[in-house]
């Protein structure tokens, strides 16, 4: 079993980077992607995806946002 110290380091490198759910996934020895985000959200209470997009949001509107033509969220 995947322990939850993991989920919380693929929770920074959704909100931090730009790699695929599925490369974060195969990092920390899911099979597939789907396992993960079925993993994830029972820990966390929402999707990789959403977790994400939550996090982006939020650094928006606190101002940090993204680097400008980066995609990349401002640190």
């Amino acid at each position: 079993m995947i322990d939850r110290r993991v989920v919380l380091e693929a929770e920074r490198l959704l909100a931090h980077g730009d790699q695929p759910v599925s490369r974060i996934a195969a990092q920390f020895g899911f099979t597939s992607a789907t396992n993960s985000s079925k993993y994830f959200h029972q820990l966390i209470g929402q999707s990789p995806i959403s977790s994400r997009a939550t996090v982006h949001r939020r650094s928006s509107e606190d101002g940090r946002g993204e680097m400008p033509g980066t995609g990349r969220p401002r640190r």
